[in-house]
């Protein structure tokens, strides 16, 4: 009798927690992407103000958003491949589910709790050398035009001062030193969770950085389209290497919630262009409107994606 009333207690626990991730974890997804937006009522009504554009190349940028999930969740595939085989389709599903979770947690912590329950239990441990590899090649295009374009803002006049700098790079690479020798303590007991690292082929490598910079890419002309439907006439080099800017610290600056990814973008793009303009509004808008296609729209559509992770627990 016990044993039948534990049991049914239990079944009861699962229902409820199956019910809250089915209804309320979405509500409180959709409620706090709501919340961003109307806690930005100026750059809505900027939005909505908008007049004498060609609305041609907004409506490009967002039709480029599915080949920025598409590639993401291809280059998720081709990282999988070696542990389990996955579909673009079920791959873009997680991609989405962690657009999701990420507004409601810091650091992208949300997408990879979606990567870590989208992956066989049996192999899940390993998700941790996958995200490592994930971000690493993402990492790469990053660094690359992030460092061009700040030679280029130094070369223009932005100064760095050089104590803020050296207490960063200390601080910087006592963590990594730290990091790797932790690593190296405990090599043994993470050896299965770092498997995936080494254990794809030079040609599976070639397909996930070949990935990330088209990725890379597709980010880059998303904003340029928005320069474009707000009519900018800088030169397409400095767009770029401003965009760039704006990647680099999106990156290298740790991300608390959504909102934060919002003012982290707009900060660092109206330092970048105010070297080039003085409208800087047209600057801040477009990095907004590249938020809500980049961060909010995929949030919103991975709402239904977020509710099927049941299955998996």
């Amino acid at each position: 009798m016990i044993k039948s009333l534990t049991k049914r207690i239990d079944t009861k626990w699962i229902k409820i927690a199956w019910l809250a991730w089915t209804w309320v974890l979405p509500v409180i997804i959709l409620s706090a992407v709501l919340f961003k937006l109307i806690s930005t009522p100026g750059k809505l009504h900027l939005f909505i103000g908008v007049e004498g554009v060609d609305w041609i190349w907004l409506l490009i940028c967002m039709a480029l958003l599915p080949m920025n999930i598409g590639l993401e969740a291809y280059k998720w595939k081709a990282i999988l491949k070696p542990i389990q085989a996955k579909s673009i389709w079920n791959s873009a599903k997680i991609i989405l589910s962690g657009r999701s979770l990420n507004v409601i947690s810091p650091f992208g912590i949300g997408d990879i709790f979606a990567k870590y329950m989208g992956t066989t239990p049996a192999q899940r441990k390993q998700t941790v050398g996958g995200v490592i590899i994930d971000r690493f090649s993402q990492l790469v295009p990053t660094l690359t035009m992030g460092v061009v374009s700040v030679i280029y803002l130094i070369d223009k006049g932005f100064s760095i001062p050089l104590e803020p700098l050296l207490l960063a790079a200390g601080i910087a690479g006592a963590l990594v030193a730290l990091t790797l020798a932790l690593v190296w303590i405990y090599r043994e007991k993470i050896k299965g969770y770092v498997l995936l690292v080494g254990s794809g082929s030079p040609l599976s490598f070639f397909h996930i950085f070949g990935s990330a910079f088209l990725r890379y890419g597709v980010f880059t002309l998303q904003f340029l389209c928005v320069f474009w439907w707000l009519g900018s006439e800088l030169p397409m080099a400095v767009l770029i290497l401003g965009i760039g800017w704006i990647f680099l610290i999106k990156t290298v600056v740790p991300n608390m919630s959504v909102l934060g990814d919002l003012v982290k973008r707009e900060l660092s793009a109206a330092l970048f262009f105010s070297f080039f303009t003085d409208d800087l509004g047209a600057v801040m808008l477009a990095s907004f409107v590249v938020w809500i296609v980049n961060i909010v729209m995929p949030a919103v559509a991975g709402l239904g994606f977020v509710s099927e992770m049941k299955k998996t627990f």
